[in-house]
């Protein structure tokens, strides 16, 4: 949409978001288009309408995160590398955070706050246990050779519920928004309008 200053453009997108439903469609507005040349070519435009794609649907997921259950791991893979590509700069702990979000189901983020508690405690407790019947055993049977005592054993294997965080770098493509658009149907969304 093109126009002199004054004839209405963002009177008409306005009124445009306006009458969209909430609960049908999903609204993204581009009104920032510093990123882009003077002359800007269309991977940059891609590069743009992803951005905000990804800006618009992550707000959309922090009030409905439950909606993530409907999507399989390589979905929530995909939408992790998105969050890391292409929205706005956060610190490594933060993004790290929303990628667990997105990945691990809650039981999982509940297991994973715990475990290492649990096996510290069970460790430190077999460790102690051991220690005691080596005690015992070289009283009786003085050639057996000593055990180090002085630092706690992991006993326990450690229970792997990591996230994927490192992706390949993916250029901005018609495909990658379609990706993204599927995964906003899945989400129960039926509808993307980006002005």
């Amino acid at each position: 949409m093109r126009g002199n200053r004054g004839i209405g453009k963002t009177a008409l997108l306005l009124d445009l978001q306006r009458g969209a439903n909430s609960k049908v469609h999903f609204v993204c507005m581009i009104d920032d288009y510093s990123m882009l040349n003077i002359e800007p070519q269309i991977e940059e435009y891609y590069n743009l309408i992803i951005r905000n794609m990804a800006g618009c649907l992550f707000e959309y997921l922090i009030g409905n995160t439950k909606k993530l259950k409907s999507l399989n791991r390589n979905e929530r893979i995909f939408l992790s590398m998105i969050l890391s590509q292409y929205t706005t700069s956060t610190t490594k702990n933060i993004l790290a955070q929303k990628i667990e979000a997105i990945q691990l189901s809650k039981t999982k983020k509940i297991i994973k706050k715990y475990i290492n508690l649990f096996r510290f405690i069970l460790n430190y407790g077999l460790t102690t246990g051991l220690n005691i019947v080596n005690d015992v055993l070289r009283n009786h049977y003085t050639l057996l050779p000593p055990i180090k005592e002085d630092q706690i054993r992991n006993l326990l294997p450690t229970v792997n519920l990591d996230t994927d965080t490192e992706f390949e770098r993916i250029d901005a493509s018609y495909n990658l928004i379609i990706q993204l658009s599927d995964i906003l149907k899945k989400l129960g969304i039926a509808e993307l309008l980006l002005f």
